[in-house]
Order: structure tokens, then sequence, then C-alpha cells
């Protein structure tokens, strides 16, 4: 069975995982050939909850797999802002709210949020995270803060780095007459050892239950299941930056603060994420001119070329100042003179 989504997956998964609880088994085989209850393709946030939800459901008796292409956890990707329903999720997967907790101290809480205008006139402010209502409360977190505090309340081996998927054959697999699916992986490591558990074979097979395709917007899963051409997402009209800052002082910005400009159809907004600032920029962005962007991977890989390839950051940051050039400055001149990677 093939699953392919985000967090809405979980509970289904669940749903379907305790209907069959009694079949559940570990096989007594390697690392890289066992068969497993549930496989899950992609070690991003979504994932790791849909682990985290299996494990609790299951229990120890239930083998549950992550497998992640990236040879190691990397400190990639933007801000995710967490608000109450987030949190009533995390407690759906973890009662207990070790979940909760662990991923509310590895971001930062939120307290203000304030609106103006792209000419840095306040409009509006509002107190946010106060009260009695948990559904008020709000986390800024680094996306790959949120991935390493859910992957680090895994049991040790649940996680396997290095592993990119191929191939998936629900057809020729069969195990003692139960239907599976057959996954076999590219391996990308050295088959040196870390703290969650990595396989060192080139290629690799896999035999599992349920499968749930949890590999982003570029999902190789969904490529698998319905062709190359689905594994493209629809354009969504915009482009973003997104802005890590270290070592520099904003002048005027408090901790758990988040400022946020709009007008001319733009938002630009900026936030202390502890020792690092935040910044991020979204406009409209024409679809012919995708090109100029680092697009590559959406464009590129669907007419054959190298259609744009990588720019460098000094050009990302050009074309930032130019899109924002009606916005205050002081932000967007901190941005191009701080930042070393947009």
């Amino acid at each position: 069975m093939i699953m392919s989504g985000h967090f809405a997956t979980v509970f289904a998964l669940v749903n379907h995982l305790l209907l069959q609880r009694t079949s559940m088994h570990v096989a007594a085989l390697s690392p890289c050939q066992e068969i497993i209850d549930v496989a899950i393709i992609g070690g991003g946030p979504a994932g790791l909850a849909a682990a985290l939800a299996a494990k609790r459901v299951l229990g120890d008796g239930a083998s549950v797999v992550v497998f992640e292409r990236s040879p190691e956890f990397l400190e990639i990707g933007g801000q995710v802002g967490l608000f109450g329903p987030a949190f009533n999720a995390l407690d759906a997967l973890d009662p207990s709210g070790i979940v909760n907790a662990a991923v509310e101290e590895a971001g930062n809480v939120r307290k203000k949020l304030r609106m103006l205008n792209d000419k840095g006139v306040l409009e509006n402010e509002m107190d946010v995270g106060v009260g009695a209502d948990s559904n008020s409360k709000q986390v800024a977190i680094p996306w790959f803060a949120l991935q390493r505090a859910l992957a680090n309340l895994l049991p040790s081996g649940v996680v396997r780095l290095g592993h990119e998927l191929t191939t998936m054959d629900e057809e020729a697999c069969s195990i003692d007459g139960e239907d599976c699916v057959a996954l076999t992986f590219k391996g990308k490591n050295d088959g040196e050892s870390n703290e969650v558990g990595t396989c060192s074979e080139t290629e690799t097979t896999c035999h599992a239950r349920l499968v749930i395709g949890a590999d982003g917007n570029l999902s190789q899963t969904r490529a698998l299941l319905f062709g190359e051409k689905e594994k493209f997402p629809s354009y969504a009209g915009s482009a973003i930056w997104r802005m890590f800052v270290y070592g520099a002082e904003f002048e005027g910005l408090e901790p758990a603060i988040m400022n946020v400009y709009t007008g001319d159809g733009k938002v630009l907004a900026i936030q202390r994420m502890g020792d690092r600032l935040y910044i991020v920029g979204q406009a409209g962005w024409p679809e012919d001119e995708l090109s100029v962007l680092d697009r590559r991977r959406y464009v590129g890989e669907e007419d054959g070329n190298d259609s744009g390839g990588r720019s460098t950051n000094a050009e990302r940051l050009e074309r930032f100042a130019k899109t924002f050039a009606g916005f205050p400055q002081d932000v967007v001149k901190f941005a191009v003179d701080h930042c070393e990677t947009a």
C-alpha cells in the first residue's frame, strides 16, 4: 500500500495500521534487507512526524524506517511558523507533551506581530501567544531546527540518511502471500555511522507493507507512481527570498517581535530568531521569466536543458533589492549587506 502526502497522511496512516496491528512483525534481517512495516520516503518534518505517530501507535514491535536522500542533516530551508493547531497536532502525535515541548524549545516563541505598510508606517499590531487559549501560541523555528528536533525524538536507526529512492514495485512483491512494495535506493554516504543510522550499500532494496511519500514538492514517490510529469508542482506565481543573518544587529527590532511590511502585492518580514535574524520576501514573478531564477530543477528537467541553472548569491540579492526597492531601505540594505546566502 502506498500513501503520498504530508501531515494529513499521519492520521490516515494510524487508522490503517491499527486495523492491521496483529499482523505486524519485525523480520530478523540485516538493516538494509529487513521487511519493513512502514517505510517513509523523506526525512523532513512531515516524514518524521509520520514516523513518530507510527511508533507511538504500533509500539516497539513494529518496524518503522524513514529514508532520507541527503547524506546528512543540513542547515537548509526557511522559517516555519507554528500556530496553535500545529501544537494540537503534535499533542495528537504524542499526548505526553514531549514532542510539543522539544519543538517549542528548539524554536522562538513569538509575542507580537507588527503590520506595517511598504513605507514602514505601522498600521496594526497584536499580541500573540498570550492567555489560556492554546490556539494563540506562535513559535517561529528554522526548518532545519524543526527537522532535527523531531529526528532526535526517534529511536536510533529509524532515520537512514543517504538513501535516494530510485524504483518502486508493487507487482513483483509478496511476503508469505501478503502484498508488499519493493523499494530500491541509491546510497550516497560513505558507510560511516552517524547518530541516526546509515546504510553503506551503493544500492539497497527493501520491502515494505506500507509506504508513505513525504518527500517534498519534487516528490520522487509521486513521480514513480504517476509519471515524471507529475513530479513537478504547478507554479503558484511568486518568488520567495529566505535569508538568515548571523552576528549582526538590526536596530529597533526586539526579540519575539516580527515586523511584516506589505504593499503592491508584496510581503517583506524580519524577525529575530535566537542568535540569528530571519528575513523573507515574497513577490509575484512571471512564469516566462523563471529561467533567470534557480529553477533548473523545475524548468531544466522538464525541457531537458539547463534552463537558467544556478545564479550567484550576489545576483539573487540584486533581484531581491530591485524587487523591494519601494520598501523600507533599512531592511533591504541590511539584508543585502549582511546576508551570506539567499
